[in-house]
């Protein structure tokens, strides 16, 4: 049996054919250690130097938490320390912030080694010896004959070889005796002391078939292919285009995704251009928080409309408290509560567009509003409403600045003077440009 890991959230385009991993009944260690056995790059270092061990035990596998930042099995269960916990196929995984599938395949059993034959020993010797004659001094004559030969025989023509290949001259094949029949009906072979001197410069003929045919097992070698000079490249070719596809699949798919070649992305310093690209993405994702809570304090101060939450298509980035928060919104869409990350940042930019221009055109309502409110003729109506006499032109221009100073001590007493001044028309000219430029950008 086997358990297969494999890394289901973004991290897996980085690494490649690595982001799979199968461990067997011995078990290993996962983290960002390069002693563990199965590495897990985490830039973040959320994932501990050791941080998971995978152990089996009568046929169930089980994960030990021995992290600093825990292990969640399924999303919600957050995993005791030093204590193993059973994992069955169908799993999810949380190991700092990298996701991961659990595959158990029961049936994937180790091949069992190769049986041992045991090939049946050649008799030594021809024929028994006729009925009568004494064995013991056939030997005897034989030894004699053979201390004659000595010198010319064979070194371990006795012993005999299981793998002789095809091609070794006869006179250096070692010593098979013939296939003896004996119950079949033949002339009288010689005795072991009637061998000539010079058996071995005979050609013996191989073992019968009949025994190669009994060995058990038996299974036909195909011949090895002749060398050829090209052999190796051929061979080397595939498994380097193989590597090097896996190393660029994540700087292709970068380079598509930002709009330019493999060349200028590689040319750019690829791997660590990457790295560069996640740093300034995390500092995008912060600035867009921190510009929409500004706009939104803005927004509160005047009175005007706020972002609501919603049931669903509810922008990741304005309800995210820092970037980090944005990044981790981007990393797992939720899309039955928030919008996608590419309609979330479009929505941000037409806002900080409309916010830009909506800004402008209240500034100046405000102050054309606040203009007109402190006119000569508009002053003046107020002064003679408020009193009235026939004095000449001296004391009326005397009594329209001691009115005046009484107008501007009563607005700096009033508590929402910048509301009644400023706030208000800035809040009115601010809403209809808004709105006309929404109007302006529907279809």
């Amino acid at each position: 049996m086997e358990l297969v890991l494999e890394v289901v959230s973004t991290e897996k385009h980085l690494m490649g054919a690595k982001a799979r991993h199968v461990f067997y009944p011995a078990g290993g260690v996962i983290g960002r250690s390069s002693e563990c056995d199965w590495v897990i790059p985490d830039q973040t270092r959320h994932m501990s130097g050791r941080h998971a061990i995978i152990s089996c035990e009568s046929g169930q596998f089980f994960i030990t938490d021995i992290s600093t930042n825990g292990i969640y099995l399924n999303g919600v269960e957050a995993l005791e320390k030093n204590r193993a916990t059973p994992i069955n196929d169908g799993d999810r995984l949380l190991m700092g912030q990298i996701h991961f599938q659990i595959q158990v395949n029961m049936e994937a059993e180790q091949a069992p080694p190769p049986a041992v034959v045991q090939i049946p020993r050649p008799p030594v010797g021809g024929r028994p010896a006729a009925a009568g004659n004494n064995p013991m001094a056939q030997v005897d004559q034989w030894a004699a004959e053979q201390a004659k030969a000595k010198a010319g025989a064979p070194q371990g023509w006795h012993r005999q070889s299981h793998s002789m290949p095809d091609d070794v001259a006869a006179e250096k094949e070692p010593f098979q005796p013939p296939n003896v029949q004996p119950d079949a009906p033949s002339p009288r072979s010689p005795t072991v002391a009637e061998l000539p001197e010079n058996w071995w410069d005979e050609p013996v003929s191989r073992p019968p078939a009949s025994v190669e045919e009994s060995l058990p097992g038996k299974a036909s070698i195909p011949p090895l292919p002749e060398w050829e000079e090209g052999n190796m490249e051929t061979a080397i070719a595939p498994l380097t285009q193989d590597r090097r596809e896996d190393r660029e699949a994540p700087l292709r798919a970068f380079a598509e995704g930002l709009g330019v070649s493999l060349s200028e992305v590689e040319a750019a310093g690829g791997v660590d251009f990457l790295r560069r690209a996640g740093l300034l993405l995390r500092l995008c994702m912060r600035g867009l928080v921190s510009a929409s809570q500004a706009r939104a304090s803005m927004k509160n101060e005047f009175r005007l409309d706020m972002t609501l939450v919603n049931m669903k298509d509810n922008n990741p980035i304005k309800l995210s408290a820092n970037g980090e928060q944005a990044v981790k919104h981007m990393l797992t869409e939720d899309p039955g509560s928030f919008m996608t990350m590419d309609r979330a940042l479009a929505e941000c930019f037409d806002d900080f567009q409309e916010h830009q221009l909506a800004m402008m055109a209240g500034m100046q309502g405000a102050f054309l509003e606040l203009m007109d409110t402190l006119s000569p003729q508009e002053l003046e109506k107020r002064f003679d409403k408020a009193r009235s006499g026939g004095l000449g032109i001296g004391s009326k221009n005397a009594r329209y600045w001691e009115s005046f100073k009484e107008l501007h001590h009563d607005l700096l007493a009033e508590d929402d003077i910048f509301a009644s001044l400023f706030a208000e028309p800035f809040a009115r000219a601010y809403d209809e440009q808004i709105a006309r430029l929404k109007k302006s950008r529907k279809p």
